[in-house]
């Protein structure tokens, strides 16, 4: 995640807005995508041996709809809304 100040000052008392890379892959390329446009989810599923649960960040950027597959801990430090 990377700071982006948006007033541009650099002065305590001013937002900073978050960002998070993703890796687009229609593009090739790694975005910053402001963290406002993250949502988080928590995929299940049952399989032969059990249940099976995948943690992902989730973004539209431009038209791409972008996935990023993270652990557990990170899914629940992540200050984001539940999509």
């Amino acid at each position: 995640m990377r700071e982006r100040n948006v007033h541009g000052t650099g002065r305590e008392g001013h937002r900073r807005e978050m960002n998070m890379k993703f890796y687009n892959l229609k593009t090739r390329s790694h975005v910053d995508v402001p963290e406002s446009s993250v949502k988080k989810i928590k995929m299940e599923r049952n399989t032969k041996s059990g249940k099976q649960v995948r943690y992902a960040l989730t973004a539209e950027y431009q038209g791409s709809k972008l996935y990023k597959f993270v652990n557990e801990a990170t899914y629940k430090s992540t200050n984001v809304p539940e999509g």
